[in-house]
């Protein structure tokens, strides 16, 4: 039963894989590009500050859309078979919250983890990485798409359709600037100016 219970997990990864095989294609082209312009800055030559700054630029772009895809991966990950609520289904199959959470979870871990960490592993051969360097890269990897997870996760579950999922998002971009905007704006009033002012 056990056993049959890990193959059902794994047929769920699976189908998940199947059915976001065209954005995880996209993803890693994404992920290679990024490592690929690296290898252009390593290995491209003396080029002029300008050329420089357009390669790192390029760079730093593809890290924001990584994020924000990533971010979406999640949700698309999770939304395909929700593993809360009436909607608990896989296929037509009923089946345990628990497991299909296993399953996503495991998804989460081929995408966030898994794939970055072998689209990498030839750049960081060919730059010379001994073991050390190889574990230090590997867990600051982990570390970054993990947060994205971290950040994703929760409202991926507690949400059952994409666009509930940006709204709320988008709720909470909001709270956060203006809870950043108090924290700078209400110390700065009660200041020397304010007091001068009275």
């Amino acid at each position: 039963e056990r056993r049959g219970g890990m193959n059902l997990t794994w047929h769920i990864v699976l189908n998940d894989l199947r059915r976001l095989r065209l954005p995880l294609a996209l993803w890693t082209v994404l992920l290679a590009m990024k490592l690929g312009l690296g290898a252009v800055l390593l290995w491209g030559g003396a080029g002029s500050r300008a050329w420089f700054d357009r390669v790192s630029g390029t760079i730093n772009l593809l890290s924001a859309i990584e994020v924000l895809m990533g971010y979406v991966l999640v949700a698309w990950l999770i939304h395909g078979d929700m593993p809360t609520g009436t909607t608990a289904f896989w296929m037509t199959r009923p089946i345990s919250g628990t497991r299909l959470l296993a399953a996503k979870l495991l998804g989460l871990a081929v995408i966030f983890a898994a794939l970055p960490l072998v689209v990498a592993l030839p750049w960081w051969l060919a730059c010379g990485y001994g073991p050390r360097d190889l574990m230090l890269a590997a867990g600051e990897t982990l570390f970054l798409h993990g947060v994205v997870v971290a950040f994703a996760l929760p409202l991926a579950a507690l949400t059952d359709e994409f666009s509930r999922y940006l709204m709320w998002t988008l709720v909470l971009v909001v709270a956060l600037f203006a809870a950043s905007l108090t924290m700078v704006v209400v110390p700065s009033m009660g200041g020397p100016g304010a007091s001068a002012v009275k």
